[in-house]
Protein backbone atom coordinates (compact mmCIF):
# COMPACT_ATOMS: atom_id res chain seq x y z
CA UNK A 1 0.00 0.00 0.00
CA UNK A 2 3.06 2.14 1.01
CA UNK A 3 3.95 2.14 -2.59
CA UNK A 4 0.51 3.29 -3.93
CA UNK A 5 0.66 6.11 -2.38
CA UNK A 6 4.15 7.23 -3.05
CA UNK A 7 3.17 6.94 -6.61
CA UNK A 8 0.11 8.86 -5.99
CA UNK A 9 1.91 11.54 -4.19
CA UNK A 10 3.68 11.88 -7.39
CA UNK A 11 1.84 11.80 -9.59
CA UNK A 12 -0.45 15.01 -7.80
CA UNK A 13 3.30 16.80 -7.43
CA UNK A 14 3.12 16.60 -11.20
CA UNK A 15 -0.06 17.87 -11.88
CA UNK A 16 0.48 20.87 -9.37
CA UNK A 17 3.94 22.00 -10.70
CA UNK A 18 1.73 21.77 -14.14
CA UNK A 19 -0.62 23.62 -12.83
CA UNK A 20 1.74 26.17 -11.77
CA UNK A 21 3.53 26.11 -14.43
CA UNK A 22 0.64 27.38 -16.95
CA UNK A 23 -0.34 30.15 -14.04
CA UNK A 24 3.33 31.68 -15.11
CA UNK A 25 3.16 31.45 -18.54
CA UNK A 26 -0.52 33.16 -18.20
CA UNK A 27 1.24 35.22 -16.32
CA UNK A 28 4.07 36.11 -18.64
CA UNK A 29 6.32 35.27 -15.92
CA UNK A 30 8.11 32.34 -18.29
CA UNK A 31 8.97 32.05 -21.92
CA UNK A 32 7.57 29.76 -24.74
CA UNK A 33 10.46 28.14 -24.75
CA UNK A 34 11.06 27.54 -21.38
CA UNK A 35 7.06 26.74 -20.86
CA UNK A 36 7.50 23.82 -23.36
CA UNK A 37 10.90 22.62 -22.06
CA UNK A 38 9.43 22.56 -18.42
CA UNK A 39 6.04 21.20 -19.84
CA UNK A 40 8.19 18.04 -21.40
CA UNK A 41 9.82 17.11 -18.61
CA UNK A 42 6.68 17.19 -16.31
CA UNK A 43 4.79 15.30 -19.66
CA UNK A 44 8.23 12.47 -18.93
CA UNK A 45 7.69 12.84 -15.08
CA UNK A 46 4.43 11.43 -15.46
CA UNK A 47 4.84 8.90 -17.86
CA UNK A 48 7.88 7.63 -15.53
CA UNK A 49 5.59 7.65 -12.69
CA UNK A 50 2.59 5.65 -14.73
CA UNK A 51 5.02 3.31 -15.79
CA UNK A 52 6.45 2.57 -12.40
CA UNK A 53 3.33 1.76 -11.17
CA UNK A 54 2.78 -1.11 -13.77
CA UNK A 55 5.89 -2.83 -12.71
CA UNK A 56 5.22 -5.68 -10.60
CA UNK A 57 5.91 -5.26 -6.48
CA UNK A 58 9.63 -6.42 -5.91
CA UNK A 59 9.32 -9.90 -3.91
CA UNK A 60 11.33 -9.54 -0.38
CA UNK A 61 13.68 -12.21 -0.08
CA UNK A 62 12.31 -14.42 3.10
Amino acid sequence: MERLEQLEEEATMIETNRSKLLDAYYANAIGRDLFLSAQRRLKADHAATIETGRLPKPTSPT
